[in-house]
């Protein structure tokens, strides 16, 4: 992960009046037949989040905005790769370009 940052991209709340643009997300699942296929996740989460990997000088917990086209499955993370059916858990994988700002650092729970 040295080129890229690990972001946990904030959910969305249900009675949230937030006008920060939702980024539709990629759900895995498993047809009738046993196949692998995707959809829209019913889950959405913002276009901002926080840092959960240092990157250069930006530590652990940093908030950041990410760019609209982090939206693509390519860069979706996921902790179980054994599993043929993954859920998206709102974590990123990103190039750094792919970060637009930088706006407050909080401390994470250890």
């Amino acid at each position: 992960m040295h080129d890229q940052c690990l972001i946990l991209l904030d959910e969305v709340r249900e009675n949230s009046n937030s006008s920060s643009i939702i980024i539709p997300l990629y759900m895995a699942y498993e047809t009738e037949g046993g196949r692998p296929a995707t959809k829209i996740s019913d889950v959405n989460y913002l276009s901002k989040g926080t840092l959960m990997y240092p990157y250069m000088d930006l530590k652990v917990g940093t908030r950041v905005y990410v760019s609209p086209s982090a939206v693509s499955p390519h860069y979706q993370f996921f902790l179980d790769r054994d599993s043929l059916v993954l859920e998206f858990e709102g974590m990123i994988l990103i190039p750094p370009t792919l970060i637009q700002a930088y706006f407050e650092h909080v401390r994470l729970p250890a």
